[in-house]
């Protein structure tokens, strides 16, 4: 039986939206009915989703620069929260550091702040 608790428990175990739509599709008779669809829809946009990822913070003492560090990384795995500060995907830690070294910067990796900034 489909409803809002089997498309919550879809996602809860890592199927997308497009992959239930898609598994529905393949053992319907006649296709999804269009009001089903809509209704699909609207249940999973409605899904509260919270993602926890394992990222670093990244602080520059000049917006300007760390605009440029966060220019070379791919779209995604970065994100600004502030003039002096963005969190980026640790897989993309070598690329800025190799990016900041090329603009002479000072390096502090992993210190622990005493929240003094």
């Amino acid at each position: 039986r489909i409803s809002r608790n089997s498309v919550v428990r879809a996602d809860k175990r890592g199927m997308s939206h497009q992959e239930f739509i898609a598994a529905l599709e393949k053992y319907a008779r006649n296709g999804i009915p269009q009001n089903l669809g809509f209704l699909l829809n609207e249940w999973s946009s409605q899904t509260v989703r919270v993602r926890i990822s394992d990222v670093t913070l990244l602080h520059c003492s000049h917006p300007g620069i760390l605009d440029e560090l966060l220019m070379g990384l791919n779209p995604g795995v970065a994100e600004r929260l502030a003039p002096h500060y963005a969190v980026i995907d640790r897989k993309s830690l070598d690329q800025v550091v190799r990016a900041a070294q090329k603009k002479d910067a000072v390096l502090t990796l992993f210190e622990e702040s005493d929240g003094g900034d």
